[in-house]
């Protein structure tokens, strides 16, 4: 579709994946392309007992769409390039098994497909209603009574199911389903060392990942404890993860940043004047903006990238970087669009954005997109930041790129000269639904190395 002047709030031409009216509300009917059905595939080995899909009623339609995932979504989700399959090779083995990942994942697949409508979207609420009921009838209420292989493909099968709201463009269901997966995680870390364990390391960071983008868009602090974050993503060593590349350092700065962005908000938006108390307590809070900025520049590439075949993910730790320090200036010093500095962080940051996107490591970039859109003040900018979406979108295909999308164009709406400092992430909480900053195609994250 033409799109329309930025100043008449641009029109995105996404395809309307959700049945959610408040998240697909002023988006056009699909205009894009949609994948063509998928092939049959027949080469994998399934479980004796197909007990859990036939609830689901997915039998029939396992090898089709399990074949869709490993052939064609799998790359989509993985930032690590067509030269690595460490998240198939991982996850198919654990389907196999498994009844209820299994499940989950042709679940997975279906919410992919779901643009071309039926059967996929009731294929995709079927795998999402009876894994939830499956992972509730296991543990029977109490996580800590869960056998620790059936605890392992509870959690796995809950994360995945993360990846189906997101699909769906209904991250709230995700946010919803937190609790849950911390019980499960709490239970076994009480007799597992999360961090020396490599599944449990490997599922833990998949929590990590979800709770740290989950709080960007709100003014709620992650629901982990930093430090839990720290040994969890140190514990990885940091190596190439299939859906964070090479950005797990950043992943830890971003976590401290989304605590004290909510520290200094709780502060800045009283309504009365600040007493003595408040306002050092608020003094202390943003002195410690340089030492986390500092910490943030002080981050180098890891030097396993520096290959042939990972010079995307090189792209994409920088593009990372600049914009961590976007939205630390955003969310803790509450600097504008109008702000020089934020300017010159927003170029830079969308010059890298061009290399990024149309390479393997594009599905991770719409946090970036976002907070350069926010930080775009003349219309030409955010005539390209529509452009970018429109192409982003129309490669990726999921729907919670609507979600934030609308959240950017509420913040264009709020500032429409570009000139001031616009709360997006209290914007976010004040309206039903949660915008999820995070990888369209929100996947389980395994490290390269298995």
């Amino acid at each position: 579709c033409k799109l329309l002047s930025v100043r008449q709030h641009p029109v995105l031409s996404l395809p309307v994946i959700t049945s959610n009216p408040q998240l697909t509300a002023g988006f056009p009917p699909a205009s894009l392309k949609a994948p063509s059905p998928p092939s049959v595939a027949s080469n994998y080995a399934f479980p004796r007992s197909t007990r859990v899909l036939d609830k689901a009623g997915l039998t029939s339609h396992l090898p089709m769409l399990l074949d869709h995932w490993v052939n064609s979504f799998s790359r989509v989700v993985s930032v690590l390039g067509p030269s690595d399959n460490s998240l198939v090779t991982y996850l198919v083995p654990l389907a196999e098994r498994s009844q209820l990942v299994l499940c989950a994942l042709v679940g997975w697949a279906a919410s992919h497909l779901s643009i071309l409508g039926e059967p996929y979207v009731a294929m995709t609420n079927a795998a999402v209603e009876t894994v939830e009921a499956q992972v509730e009838a296991m543990s029977g209420g109490v996580a800590d009574h869960v056998p620790e292989e059936k605890r392992e493909e509870s959690m796995m099968a809950l994360l995945i199911l993360g990846g189906i709201d997101v699909c769906r463009g209904d991250s709230r269901s995700w946010v919803e389903r937190l609790p849950k997966t911390r019980e499960i995680l709490r239970a076994a870390s009480a007799t597992t060392n999360v961090c020396t364990s490599h599944t449990w390391r490997s599922i833990a960071l998949n929590l990590v990942y979800h709770d740290v983008l989950s709080s960007l868009a709100s003014s709620k602090t992650p629901s982990m404890p930093l430090d839990f974050y720290q040994q969890i993503l140190a514990a990885s060593e940091y190596s190439p993860d299939a859906y964070m590349g090479l950005t797990m350092q950043i992943f830890s700065i971003i976590a401290e940043t989304a605590v004290l962005a909510s520290e200094v908000s709780a502060l800045a938006t009283t309504t009365t004047s600040l007493s003595p108390e408040q306002s050092r307590r608020l003094h202390a809070a943003l002195s410690k903006h340089e030492s986390v900025l500092v910490k943030l520049k002080d981050l180098e590439v890891p030097a396993v990238a520096f290959t042939p075949d990972k010079v995307h993910l090189i792209a994409a730790f920088q593009t990372y970087k600049f914009a961590a320090e976007l939205y630390l200036r955003q969310t803790v010093l509450h600097t504008g669009s109008a702000d020089l500095s934020s300017r010159i962080l927003a170029q830079r940051t969308l010059q890298h954005l061009r290399l990024v996107l149309g390479s393997p490591s594009e599905s991770q970039m719409l946090f970036p997109l976002f907070v350069v859109g926010v930080n775009t003040a003349d219309q030409a900018s955010r005539q390209e930041i529509v452009e970018m979406f429109n192409r982003f979108n129309e490669r990726v295909k999921c729907g919670n790129i609507q979600a934030v999308y609308s959240l950017l164009l509420e913040v264009w709406k709020r500032d429409p000269e570009g000139d001031r400092y616009v709360d997006w992430r209290r914007i976010a909480d004040e309206v039903s639904a949660v915008a999820k900053i995070a990888n369209p195609a929100v996947a389980p994250m395994w490290s390269s190395r298995h």
